[in-house]
């Protein structure tokens, strides 16, 4: 097929689908904007790497993903919302290459058709998310066009093309390389078996065009941090694999989660199965009016994809199994390969009329017959399929009803393949796949329902983000609930802000957050050890809170001034206290020590002024009758030094004594003295005032 063929071909793709497109892009928006956050730590991750922080300390080298999504930093608060606008608009540009390649196979009517059912399918709802999964689709099916487009003897543009858009694909997701080896096979079973130089010719181009795409994008994105080629988080979990954990672990628990996703594939795929089984067994059976190896490279192409892919998805969750509070053997990720689902309906299409009868099929029909009716009853018990990881899977079975009619139409589909090839087909294109676009849909948007109202995690964190502004930076989000920490967290518009699990009734410490941290986001009910904080070990929790509903926001910034009254509580080893003038210490002739100590107080970076406000009566008015110091202390070091000490000289009327000092170090706590020796008739001490004059020391 030449280029004008090819053009025209898109030119009445786009004539008579464009309106159903649009509809189609109208629907997406309408489900998804208004959703709240859903998947929570990995729309947190990926945000956060696109809009708050530099790309290159992302553990992840996704960074033609971080640059594109970057563009949502300019929506300001409505940074989800445009997310959800550039994944419907790059969902939808994957149609003229889903048509084109669905167009090598079929006429034109089919194409369209199936191409249209395959946005429809439930994987649209990665148009939701904050993640890039709808940037993979596009460029998954771009390398699919590139690797199946021109003619035969075209294979330099295949192997240029398809490293290219290879090498695109794996700075958004850095597994695509994986895919390397299908490119490989394609040119393999494409040329002559007396060409091997050849094949090996157009593989190293297509090695060499992949990598270099992705180094030397990833060089100009981040400098030599982009010459990687799966990143620090990835390469980590390679790394820390030993041959022992591999064999007796991993794969032991690999093989479990790998049942799991052929039983998902044939449930829900089972006819395009048995198409892949009719190509790679009974060559004979297709028909001469299209050419007698095309759909069996296909087949064989696609078989090597799922092969590749259900095996990492597999892999991994027999790594993570157990690693975090969400990662069981039973999680079934068919996010890893379900954008090559739409590659399983073109191979029913393309299979539509073009063979004959062929009882040969009774036997792989039969047992995927057996399969589904095993699975209607035990409904794969022990796996977890959810929206974000098996969109397809989870919206497949979350309904009772919708199960059972789907489940009976690919029964229905599967028996007619035993006695009549063409019908199961039509069954299968015309019946089973609409059905399972609506109802699937249909599950998908009651489960998202309940994201349509925001949850106390939504309505605190985005108050906490306007309240605070870059206050935010020194934010500590504590709360029983890891999963909804991150929902909270996701709404931060500046990075920095930390979160903690702790459950319900534990003990809140200076310990637990770090020591920068000025303000805390509590869910749930805390105490604070008041004891411990007198004991010098935390910072004390004071401040102004603000209280709404369920959740506190507590400032616990290290004061810029403090304003100390005496009261029954003061620390004191002389002298006494007393109620006149709202409270005041009291010391008499012939009481020495500290009339007032404490409150070991930590204070914010900067300059001071502290006010000691008394009076001290004496025969003699030049005699000094004690001093006043502010002494800096160290509850782990036992440091304690008086940074600055004045003398208290007697006078007939009260008198304010200024000292002036420097706080540099905020692990220090400060206490402010007044001292007495005893020589004068009575000192009062009417209260102290700490201020800080400028905030650099």
């Amino acid at each position: 097929m030449n280029m004008d063929i090819a053009k025209k071909n898109l030119r009445i793709s786009y004539y008579l689908a464009l309106p159903i497109l649009m509809v189609i892009m109208l629907l997406l928006n309408f489900r998804n904007f208004g959703l709240y956050p859903i998947v929570f730590a990995d729309e947190w991750l990926y945000s956060t790497y696109s809009r708050l922080l530099p790309m290159i300390d992302s553990p992840r080298p996704m960074y033609l993903f971080y640059w594109i999504y970057g563009s949502t930093k300019l929506c300001g608060d409505s940074f989800l919302t445009c997310a959800r606008l550039i994944n419907s608009i790059v969902f939808i540009a994957a149609f003229p290459f889903i048509y084109y390649v669905s167009r090598l196979y079929m006429g034109k009517n089919l194409a369209i058709y199936i191409s249209i059912c395959s946005l429809l399918l439930p994987i649209n709802i990665y148009t939701a998310y904050f993640m890039p999964e709808s940037l993979q689709f596009l460029l998954f099916w771009i390398f699919i066009y590139t690797l199946l487009n021109y003619s035969p003897s075209d294979y330099i543009y295949k192997a240029i093309g398809s490293g290219l858009s290879l090498g695109l694909m794996s700075l958004v997701k850095p597994h695509a390389l994986f895919l390397i080896p299908i490119v490989w096979l394609f040119f393999y079973l494409n040329t002559n078996r007396n060409e091997f130089r050849k094949t090996i010719y157009l593989i190293l181009i297509n090695l060499i065009v992949c990598l270099f795409t992705k180094m030397f994008l990833g060089y100009l994105f981040v400098g030599t941090q982009g010459l990687t080629f799966f990143g620090s988080d990835y390469s980590g979990v390679a790394k820390s694999i030993d041959l022992e954990e591999l064999f007796f672990k991993i794969l032991p628990l690999s093989l479990i989660n790998l049942y799991g996703h052929i039983v998902s594939i044939i449930i829900i795929f089972g006819v395009p199965l048995t198409c892949i089984y009719s190509n790679l067994v009974f060559k004979g059976s297709i028909d001469s009016k299209i050419k007698e190896d095309s759909l069996v490279i296909f087949s064989k192409i696609l078989l090597l994809l799922l092969v590749v892919l259900i095996g990492i998805s597999s892999i991994f969750a027999g790594k993570a199994a157990g690693m975090g509070q969400y990662e069981s053997i039973g999680r079934l990720s068919l996010r890893y390969y379900d954008f090559t689902f739409p590659l399983l309906l073109i191979l029913v299409a393309a299979s539509y009329s073009k063979y004959k009868n062929n009882n040969n099929l009774n036997i792989i029909s039969l047992t995927f017959i057996l399969l589904i009716v095993y699975v209607s009853f035990d409904k794969m018990h022990g796996y977890l399929p959810n929206l974000v990881d098996s969109p397809v899977l989870r919206s497949y079975m979350a309904n009772n009803i919708f199960f059972i009619a789907l489940s009976l139409v690919a029964l229905l589909s599967l028996l007619s393949a035993i006695f009549n090839r063409g019908f199961n087909y039509i069954i299968y294109i015309f019946i089973y796949i609409p059905l399972l676009i609506i109802l699937t849909n249909s599950s998908i948007v009651l489960d998202v329902s309940n994201s349509m109202k925001p949850s106390l995690y939504d309505q605190s964190c985005q108050f906490a983000n306007r309240y605070l502004g870059d206050n935010a930076r020194k934010l500590s989000i504590i709360g029983p609930d890891l999963a909804n920490l991150f929902r909270c967290s996701f709404y931060m518009s500046v990075p920095g802000a930390n979160i903690f699990t702790v459950e319900n009734n534990q003990i809140i410490n200076g310990e637990l957050f770090p020591k920068d941290t000025e303000w805390l986001l509590l869910f749930g009910d805390y105490k604070f050890d008041l004891d411990y904080i007198s004991k010098l070990s935390i910072p004390v929790i004071e401040g102004d809170g603000v209280k709404l509903g369920e959740f506190t926001l507590l400032n616990i910034a290290y004061p810029a001034s403090l304003h100390i009254k005496p009261t029954l509580n003061t620390s004191h080893t002389t002298g006494h206290y007393s109620g006149k003038s709202g409270g005041v210490m009291v010391a008499t002739g012939g009481e020495t020590g500290a009339l007032i100590f404490g409150p070991y107080k930590r204070l914010a970076p900067g300059k001071y002024k502290a006010r000691y406000l008394l009076s001290a009566e004496s025969d003699d008015v030049l005699e000094s009758l004690g001093n006043v110091d502010v002494s800096a202390y160290n509850d782990t070091s036992k440091f304690d030094k008086a940074l600055v000490s004045k003398s208290i000289n007697a006078s007939a009327v009260e008198q304010s004594i200024e000292v002036f000092f420097d706080v540099d170090d905020k692990d220090l706590v400060y206490q402010f003295r007044v001292w007495v020796n005893g020589l004068g008739k009575i000192v009062t001490l009417n209260s102290i005032d700490v201020e800080r004059i400028s905030s650099s020391p």
